[in-house]
């Protein structure tokens, strides 16, 4: 396979690693930035929102701190109602650009409503707009991706976020399992490459991602691979609460990708059951080996803390969705009606 989106993918690894120096470089005024704040709010658009609801829920769990996640395009249309919420915040916000419209409208309008808060953003571009508006602006230009969907950028974010929370957090075992990841993560595309592309290749026509709390963000943009890249619908829930409703749409033409927190937890491995029976292809990211008849499970093999699993969970749904566009002919660098980033 030789499209830039496949190429994007197979390297994000070689970037992180660059991430991952560029963030230890920084972590010290990064850190000064968020401890002197005692609410954060995430702002971001597409990806970067689904980015941002996984930074907030981990910032909250975490930190113990006030935190939301917001469309940039929701503050710019009101920012009146916001005002209050942002007032003596940490606004963070994402965008792979650095030149997202409704992002810098956004910011744009809630100072105009006379919110006082400090602006500190991620972007995967350098001198931009974004940058000039900020307190604190993070570059990482080695993250950018060139095709439309965003992959690399997504993981880089991610783990962005998630480190930061862990040394904030002091939690020494969730940094050192990022970093170890960061490591492994370009042996585990490569070891389970010919599995994402067998199960590309069974007949299935819709996507559903599930995951929890600090994976809830990536694992939406899990869902969103299946809609940007191989064209094909797709939704995210929680995992216990795909019993509240979703279940009922579940069956032989879904592929369901869920991360599995404890696998030997009761009530997880309840509901992967009840999902395999649905006659589904199912699919299970987990730290330690998830062995359950009629499920495909990737594992780290070692135990690591949740937030960890977001890595490979993204990976598995870009790799599967890539060679779902190749198995179905269609172009995953040019999806039709996208651009690469929104300007209004």
């Amino acid at each position: 396979m030789n499209s830039l989106t496949y190429r994007e993918i197979r390297d994000q690894y070689n970037r992180l690693q660059k991430t991952e120096a560029y963030m230890n470089e920084n972590m010290e005024k990064i850190m000064h930035r968020y401890g002197s704040h005692p609410a954060i709010v995430y702002i971001g658009c597409g990806s970067s929102y689904s980015l941002a609801k996984s930074m907030a829920t981990g910032t909250m769990m975490h930190l113990n701190k006030k935190s939301a996640a917001i469309p940039g395009g929701d503050i710019m249309l009101r920012p009146e109602a916001y005002r209050d919420l942002v007032d003596g915040a940490l606004v963070v916000a994402l965008s792979r650009s650095g030149s997202t419209s409704e992002v810098l409208l956004a910011c744009d309008g809630l100072k105009k409503a006379g919110a006082r808060y400090t602006l500190l953003s991620f972007s995967c571009r350098t001198g931009k707009e974004l940058a000039s508006m900020s307190d604190l602006a993070l570059e990482m230009p080695w993250a950018f991706d060139e095709s439309v969907c965003q992959t690399s950028t997504v993981t880089n974010l991610y783990f962005s976020g998630m480190l930061l929370i862990a040394e904030l957090s002091q939690n020494k075992t969730l940094v050192r399992a990022l970093s170890e990841m960061v490591e492994r993560g370009g042996g585990f595309i490569a070891e389970n490459e010919r599995s994402f592309a067998e199960i590309a290749r069974i007949d299935w026509g819709q996507g559903i991602c599930l995951g929890d709390a600090e994976l809830c963000g990536i694992c939406e943009e899990g869902a969103l691979t299946f809609k940007e890249i191989c064209r094909l619908p797709s939704n995210y829930y929680n995992l216990l609460d795909s019993r509240h409703g979703p279940m009922t749409i579940i069956g032989g033409d879904n592929l369901v990708i869920a991360a599995v927190s404890d696998v030997e937890n009761t009530y997880e491995r309840d509901l992967i059951r009840d999902i395999r029976d649905q006659n589904c292809t199912l699919v299970t990211i987990s730290d330690l080996p998830y062995e359950m008849d009629g499920v495909v499970n990737f594992c780290i093999g070692e135990r690591v803390p949740y937030p960890v699993l977001g890595m490979p969970f993204i990976n598995a749904a870009q790799m599967i969705t890539c060679y779902k566009a190749q198995q179905r002919g269609v172009n995953p660098d040019q999806p039709d009606g996208l651009d690469p980033w929104i300007t209004l």
